[in-house]
């Protein structure tokens, strides 16, 4: 009875002291995990459910490629963690350049905030550096703005609202 007690009591105790020893998961842990022949499922699993502590700025991304993770192991990681800055045209072509899919790098860019202001020349040069049309396509999509040059006088014009009555606003203007 006693020994059970005992049991009881301890099991609570030593399943605590297990769950806050676990140390946060990291780049170079996915790749020994990766590299082990655990399954990629398993490493799925456990990216999902260890806290982790991952660096997932494009050149990071790339070393995980290079070091042989594969694709689903690499989003899961950039779900879990995502990038600290938007993205570029430029981490786009190291993307590219470095065999990430075209679907994966439409996926990263699905989760970026980011805006891309492309001219005709950076389209050439992004065709030119490998990335493909669907890739330069949803770029393209998100460059919704222009960006002007810094110290650029801008004016606005605003209508003039004149209070006709108390149910109708109307506007002057030109």
């Amino acid at each position: 009875m006693k020994r059970t007690s005992m049991a009881l009591i301890l099991c609570p105790v030593v399943f605590v002291a297990v769950a806050t020893a676990q140390t946060a998961l990291t780049n170079d842990d996915v790749v020994k995990l990766a590299k082990s022949g655990l399954s990629e499922e398993f490493i799925l699993n456990l990216i999902q459910q260890q806290p982790a502590k991952f660096s997932t700025d494009v050149s990071r991304l790339v070393e995980l490629k290079s070091a042989g993770v594969s694709e689903p192991i690499i989003g899961a990681v950039v779900r879990k963690t995502p990038p600290p800055s938007p993205l570029t045209a430029d981490d786009v072509v190291q993307l590219t350049q470095s065999k990430f899919s075209e679907n994966f790098v439409l996926d990263l860019l699905a989760r970026q905030p980011a805006k891309f202001a492309l001219d005709a020349l950076k389209i050439v040069q992004l065709k030119q550096a490998g990335v493909s049309e669907r890739v330069i396509s949803a770029l393209v999509s998100k460059g919704s703005y222009r960006e002007l040059p810094s110290g650029t006088e801008i004016t606005v014009r605003l209508p003039v609202i004149r209070r006709v009555d108390a149910e109708r606003t109307e506007f002057a203007g030109k």
